[in-house]
């Protein structure tokens, strides 16, 4: 099982160098916190990494960048004059809050153009790129307009995914994007050419196994209901061991089993995110934790 860290940008420099290589990771992920920077905040700072990244890379640890990104490729500054490109809330207002109407082509073809120039800037070198349309931390933020009311959460979401796809594809021929997935309902998604599935059980009971309790059986349901449509290398997940759930990791046994219900799915790709909403994870924490994270 390959596994990944996901650090925020804001903590991430020269000290991870040495600890990344030792851990024996091979793939890194950059994040940012979107309820505290944005997306051109970070490519501001990604400069200055650059560096850095080239020596991971150098060392043969591959570097990813894990962004929530459809406010970025569709600019607020468009609500003014084509509030239409937007989403309609519960309410029937048209609001510049979240994502984008998907129902709308002119929305699509913006975030299309916007992902290729984003590509570029972001120089990646891996093809498999982990571009998200907004959230609320789990929340149904879809639109409800006439055109897309016949469109689940889901189905919204995939749309993004292809339009952000189709952007990232004139950069880059070979790219992949994951389409995020909470699990808080059944997925009402299809294997699509591109596109990967990245699984991310936020709102799971962390405090116990996967394989323990009503809550967490809801999202093993979700997971391998997913595993029924979609080849297990089609689909990453991206638990939150070493952030919101850093005390229950370190208890001894609970991540060896999380890690085995995985393998025995098949899943061949496992991140966590390495990340609380402030800075200073290492200073926190140290690196005890990521070297567990890869020996276990």
């Amino acid at each position: 099982m390959e596994k990944t860290l996901v650090i925020l940008q804001q903590d991430f420099g020269e000290e991870w160098i040495a600890p990344l290589v030792n851990s024996g990771v091979t793939r890194v992920g950059l994040h940012v916190n979107p309820f505290d920077a944005s997306v051109e905040a970070f490519l501001e700072s990604l400069d200055g990494l650059r560096g850095v990244i080239d020596a991971l890379e150098e060392k043969g640890i591959v570097t990813e960048y894990y962004l929530h990104v459809v406010g970025y490729l569709l600019p607020r500054v468009l609500f003014a004059e084509a509030p239409a490109l937007f989403r309609m809330d519960a309410n029937g207002r048209r609001v510049d809050d979240y994502n984008g109407c998907p129902s709308n082509a002119r929305t699509l073809d913006i975030i299309a153009e916007q992902a290729a120039r984003l590509a570029a800037r972001l120089g990646q070198r891996s093809h498999r790129y982990h571009l998200w349309q907004d959230d609320d931390l789990g929340g149904d933020i879809s639109c409800r307009c006439v055109a897309c009311k016949a469109l689940t959460p889901s189905k919204q979401n995939l749309i993004l995914a292809q339009a952000i796809l189709r952007g990232l594809r004139a950069y880059d021929s070979e790219a992949e994007i994951s389409l995020l997935v909470y699990g808080e309902t059944d997925p009402d998604i299809e294997p699509q050419d591109g596109i990967f599935v990245e699984f991310a059980p936020f709102r799971r009971d962390h405090g116990r196994p996967m394989l323990c309790g009503e809550k967490n059986r809801a999202y093993r349901l979700r997971l391998e209901g997913l595993l029924k449509k979609f080849p297990a290398d089609k689909i990453e997940v991206l638990e939150y061991f070493l952030s919101y759930d850093y005390a229950g990791f370190c208890r001894d046994g609970r991540a060896e089993q999380d890690m085995e219900y995985y393998r025995s799915l098949g899943i061949q790709r496992l991140s966590s995110f390495a990340v609380f909403p402030q800075e200073k994870y290492v200073q926190t924490h140290g690196f005890d934790g990521i070297y567990k994270f890869f020996a276990i």
